[in-house]
């Protein structure tokens, strides 16, 4: 005989007694009420030994320790209960002892199964026969049905609580598997939050959680360390200026606070530390607002990263460059005139003319390039200064069409509408960024390809389009295709520095309009400048 496991669960010693003081209990009750009602039958051998015999195995179910013990062993106290109840059953049939059969019967079928439950109900029934034949000298037919109705009644409560049985352990199987599965999903989930808390840890920037009231409720060590050395943060005392180290960013727009009020932005750059400072700490905070969900619920995680090293290097390299460029622009804008009064000499030899020319050519180039990483140094520290007056932007560009046309080098140089577009700008800055976007047009373009020019009315606004059939531009390209210096890997081997769509947008934005460009690689690219038709003279000194 063997229960549904192979081994007792570690819990069996408790089951054991509590199955065996079901029916010690009773029987306790049953001694106590005969010795009120009938002392006599007490007194009966056979009534003695069965109440002796129950307390006597419910004393061992509470003593012995049944788990290491085989499962048969402990199907010895239900089957040592049948007998005890045959005892107490023997000679005494006024007293319905023969219910307690179901006590040992419910135990073997419950605990052992099948098996159990057949051998419990076998058990009881004979018994409960062969007492019922020795008291009935002869037994007529009439009798047996009523002697059949305990073992088909000991019968029928074996089979439903063997059932039952069975339905609790396959529902005892399942929630075990289930809450083995849900014990391995938690193991992954702590495994995976140590994890994340590890990498955020060693992450070199700072990222801190905020939840939906705006209270931060994570930091991770990079963050902990600046503010411990700084003792200011976000909504911390501290001064925060802006991205130029001179104006003060008010309390009500430092990152933190935008955060807490549930703000995204990317890559605001902040200076911690006055212009009087010891020492001042450039931030780059971007917040990104969470989803809401039940586990976690809204918040925003706000990334912090140091940059003060790389804007200084900025810095560094633009003051060199100025420092450079200003003093290269000297001795090229000398060269460039002596051979411009060099070639009004009339009794110069074609050779020597052609020669000059060249380096004419060459000269007006390299100070075409110096001017542009002088005039690129300059912005960064000071903007540039325009002088707004009432201007055509038609009438710049078709200069600029016709400066460009002799050296479109076979590109086929084209335009659209070109009608009157009255605006308040600067024309000198509007012709450098039309210049541009033409030098760019042509230079970058298929050889027989074509450049197409065209001014766009609307309302309140104007639109200038330069359009080719160029190579075009990835996605990649276009993300970073306004950072200064920067160079496309498909323009290697054609000149430049990487100044001039930088310098044109810095020119338009500051006439309140904006560049975009739209590109196909293989099909070529779209620029539109955007402005208004009126401007206010932020720039005019």
């Amino acid at each position: 005989m063997s229960t549904s496991t192979s081994q007792p669960r570690p819990g069996v010693r408790r089951s054991v007694f509590l199955s065996q003081l079901v029916i010690g209990v009773c029987v306790l009750v049953l001694a106590v009420l005969v010795l009120i009602l009938d002392v006599s039958v007490i007194a009966r051998p056979t009534f003695f030994a069965g109440v002796i015999l129950v307390f006597a195995l419910t004393g061992v179910a509470a003593c012995i320790d049944w788990s290491p013990l085989p499962p048969w062993t402990i199907a010895c106290i239900p089957i040592l209960d049948i007998l005890a109840v045959a005892l107490l059953r023997a000679q005494q049939p006024a007293i319905a002892v023969t219910f307690f059969y179901i006590f040992p019967v419910i135990w073997l079928a419950s605990y052992f199964g099948r098996r159990g439950a057949f051998l419990g109900a076998a058990l009881s029934s004979v018994s409960f026969i062969v007492i019922v034949v020795v008291e009935t000298s002869r037994v007529a037919a009439s009798d047996i049905p009523r002697i059949l109705v305990v073992p088909i009644a000991l019968a029928f409560v074996a089979t439903v609580t063997y059932r039952a049985s069975a339905r609790n352990r396959a529902q005892r199987v399942i929630l075990d598997r289930q809450s083995g599965l849900l014990e391995a999903a938690l193991q992954r989930s702590k495994g995976g939050e140590r994890l994340l808390d590890e990498v955020l840890e060693a992450l070199p920037f700072g990222v801190v959680r905020m939840n939906a009231a705006g209270r931060m409720i994570f930091a991770n060590g990079a963050y902990r360390g600046w503010m411990a050395r700084h003792r200011a943060a976000g909504d911390a005392p501290a001064s925060l200026y802006a991205a130029d180290k001179r104006t003060l960013v008010p309390d009500s727009e430092r990152p933190f606070a935008r955060a807490a009020r549930g703000e995204e932005f990317s890559e605001v750059i902040v200076w911690m530390g006055g212009p009087e400072s010891r020492e001042q700490i450039a931030f780059a905070i971007t917040g990104h607002r969470l989803p809401n969900n039940h586990s976690t619920g809204a918040g925003v995680v706000v990334v912090v990263r140091d940059i003060t090293s790389e804007l200084l290097a900025v810095e560094a390299r633009d003051e060199l460059m100025a420092s450079v460029t200003h003093e290269l622009k000297n001795p090229l804008t000398s060269v460039t005139g002596f051979v411009e009064l060099a070639l009004e000499d009339p009794n110069m030899s074609d050779a020597t003319r052609d020669q000059l020319a060249v380096v004419l050519k060459s000269s007006d180039r390299m100070l075409t390039l110096v001017s542009e990483l002088l005039d690129a140094s300059r912005e960064r520290a000071v903007a540039f200064t325009l002088t707004h007056a009432p201007m055509d932007l038609a009438d710049v560009v078709r200069d600029a069409m016709a400066a460009v046309r002799p050296r479109t080098q076979g590109i086929e140089l084209r335009h659209g509408s070109l009608e009157s577009a009255p605006i308040i700008g600067d024309a000198f800055r509007l012709r450098q960024v039309v210049d541009n976007l033409l030098s760019n047009a042509i230079k970058y373009n298929n050889p027989g390809g074509s450049v197409t020019v065209s001014i766009v009315g609307s309302r309140g606004a104007v639109q200038l389009i330069v359009a080719d059939t160029g190579r075009g531009l990835t996605e990649q390209e276009l993300s970073v295709l306004f950072t200064r210096y920067y160079r496309a890997p498909s323009t290697h081997g054609v000149g430049g520095t990487g100044l001039g769509l930088s310098i044109s947008r810095d020119i338009v934005r500051q006439h309140l309009g904006d560049i975009t460009v739209i590109s196909i690689p293989g099909e070529g690219t779209t620029f539109t400048v955007t402005l208004p038709t009126t401007a206010e003279e932020e720039g005019e000194a």
